[in-house]
C-alpha cells in the first residue's frame, strides 16, 4: 500500500514536471521565432536605410555571403566595418593585415582631441586588427617572458596568455595618448616596474579610467612655472588691495549715519529723535544705517 502511494505521488510530480517542461519549450520556441523575425527585420532595415549600394555590392561579393552573412545583421555589420577600412574592393590579404597593423600603431591622440573621441577611434582600430589576426598572436611572445618562465602555476600561465592582447592594447592606448598631458603616467609605471611592482594596466577600460581621472601634466607645469607664479601673486595682491579699499569701516564713511534712527546726515549724539527713540530694536536701526551707507552688515 505504501509503495502504491509512493508511486502515485511520483506520477503526480512527474506530470507536473512534464507540464512545466512543455511550457518552457513553448516559451523557448516563441523566443527563437521572435529572434529570427527581428533579425530579418533588422537586416532589411540596414540594407534599405543605412547601407549604400556600393557597400551592398561589396558585401554580396563576399565568399561567405550566402552561407553566413545573408539575413544576419550582426555578421553583416562586422563585414561592413572591415570593408570601411579597406580603400579598394579587391585587397591582397597581407596588405589588409599590414594596413590594420600600421593604422593601429600610428593611431595617436591629436592635439586638442577629447579623450572620448580618441578612445573611440582606438577601439575601432583595435577591433579591425582583432578581426584580422585574433587575440592569440602574442602567446609565443608571452612564453618567452621572464614572468611566464618563472611562474609555476599552470592556470596563471594560461591567464597571462589569455590577457596578453588586452594588456598590449592597454599599454598602446597609454603610449599613443597625448604625452603633453599623460606622460607622467607612463613614467610612473616604468618606475614602479623597475622596483618589481607591476602597476601596468590590463585592459583598455582600466586605462581609459586612469586617463580620464589624471590631472593633465601641462596644467601642473603651468602652475609651477615662474610666469604663472608671478601672475598668480599679482592677482592675489590686486585682490588684497581691492579688499582693503572696500573694507572701510562704517564709522569712517564720508556721509555720517545715525545709529539711533538709521538716517544719514548726522550721528547719534546729534540725533533729533534721540529723546523719542523708535520702538524698533537696535539691531533693526543698525541694519537701516548700514543699508543706507550702501554696505553690507
Amino acid at each position: 500500500m505504501t509503495t502504491e502511494k509512493y508511486m502515485d505521488t511520483r506520477k503526480l510530480e512527474q506530470d507536473g514536471f512534464d507540464i512545466m517542461y512543455q511550457a518552457k519549450i513553448k516559451q523557448y520556441l516563441e523566443r527563437v521565432q521572435a529572434l529570427e523575425e527581428n533579425m530579418n527585420r533588422e537586416y532589411a532595415l540596414i540594407i534599405g536605410t543605412y547601407c549604400s549600394k556600393a557597400i551592398q555590392g561589396w558585401v554580396e561579393e563576399h565568399p561567405e555571403y550566402e552561407t553566413k552573412i545573408r539575413d544576419d545583421p550582426i555578421e553583416f555589420s562586422r563585414v561592413v566595418s572591415l570593408l570601411m577600412h579597406d580603400s579598394v574592393q579587391a585587397h591582397y590579404p597581407y596588405a589588409s593585415l599590414n594596413d590594420a597593423i600600421i593604422r593601429m600603431l600610428k593611431l595617436k591622440q591629436q592635439d586638442g582631441e577629447y579623450l572620448t573621441d580618441y578612445v573611440k577611434r582606438f577601439k575601432q582600430s583595435r577591433d579591425v586588427l582583432k578581426s584580422h589576426i585574433g587575440i592569440k598572436w602574442l602567446e609565443e611572445f608571452v612564453e618567452n617572458t621572464e614572468e611566464y618562465k618563472n611562474e609555476k602555476d599552470v592556470k596563471k600561465k594560461d591567464d597571462q596568455k589569455d590577457k596578453s592582447f588586452d594588456c598590449y592594447m592597454a599599454y598602446l592606448l597609454l603610449y599613443n595618448s597625448d604625452q603633453a598631458k599623460y606622460k607622467s603616467l607612463l613614467t610612473g609605471f616604468r618606475s614602479q616596474y623597475s622596483l618589481e611592482s607591476d602597476q601596468y594596466l590590463k585592459s583598455v577600460n582600466s586605462a581609459t579610467d586612469i586617463l580620464s581621472n589624471h590631472r593633465h601634466d601641462n596644467q601642473n607645469k603651468r602652475r609651477g612655472s615662474s610666469e604663472y607664479t608671478a601672475r598668480h601673486e599679482n592677482n592675489i595682491d590686486t585682490d588684497e588691495k581691492n579688499t582693503a579699499e572696500n573694507e572701510t569701516s562704517f564709522a569712517q564713511s564720508t556721509t555720517p549715519n545715525c545709529y539711533c534712527c538709521g538716517k544719514t546726515g548726522h550721528k547719534s549724539p546729534n540725533c533729533p529723535e534721540k529723546k523719542h527713540p523708535s520702538k524698533k530694536p537696535m539691531g533693526y536701526q543698525m541694519g537701516r544705517a548700514v543699508f543706507a551707507s550702501g554696505r553690507e552688515p
